[in-house]
């Protein structure tokens, strides 16, 4: 999708050499438009997931502003184990790929794709940063109203691709 290549062209510019980029060289302005697709997850790989900013538009998916919640506790408890294995294989240096198929409140099919970014950061509990954006947007947006019923649901098609096969992890 066009705005999922737009935000990896800008993130591959922010690399420091070899080194993945810093959240701190992420700036919005350039992205504006997509902000409303962009979450900001702190992953403590194999422990725990938390959302540091979630844009309106994923916001909107779930009828409310899920800023500082944590993504497991929010998830059912069947697919904990594996939502934190994807997101950890990123936080650990990968890049995620995935297509989300679900129903709007007015049950129409719904598709996005999604990527997530890994950042350079490291926490003072080892967590690490995340950039997630997915290219969907509501249609019919109902302030405090779900958009999407199944939000929370896994991905079905899921894949990452390691950035570095040696183990160095770009920290």
């Amino acid at each position: 999708m066009p705005s999922n290549r737009r935000l990896a062209d800008y993130w591959l510019s922010l690399w420091d050499g070899d080194a993945l980029p810093a959240r701190r060289r992420f700036e919005p302005a350039p992205m504006r438009d997509l902000l409303p697709g962009i979450m900001i997850q702190q992953v403590k790989p194999d422990v725990s997931m938390h959302v540091r900013l979630s844009g309106t538009a994923i916001n909107q998916a779930f009828g409310r502003d899920i800023t500082g919640c944590d993504l497991l506790a929010l998830s059912p408890p069947g697919i904990r184990a594996e939502r934190l294995a994807r997101n950890s294989r990123v936080a650990d240096g990968a890049i995620g790929l995935a297509v989300r198929r679900a129903k709007s409140r007015l049950g129409v099919d719904v598709v996005g794709q999604e990527l997530h970014l890994p950042f350079r950061d490291v926490i003072a509990d080892g967590a690490r940063l995340i950039l997630f954006h997915t290219d969907w947007r509501p249609r019919d947006a109902e302030p405090g109203v779900p958009e999407v019923t199944d939000a929370l649901r896994l991905a079905a098609e899921f894949r990452t691709v390691p950035l570095w096969t040696d183990g160095a992890g770009g920290a």
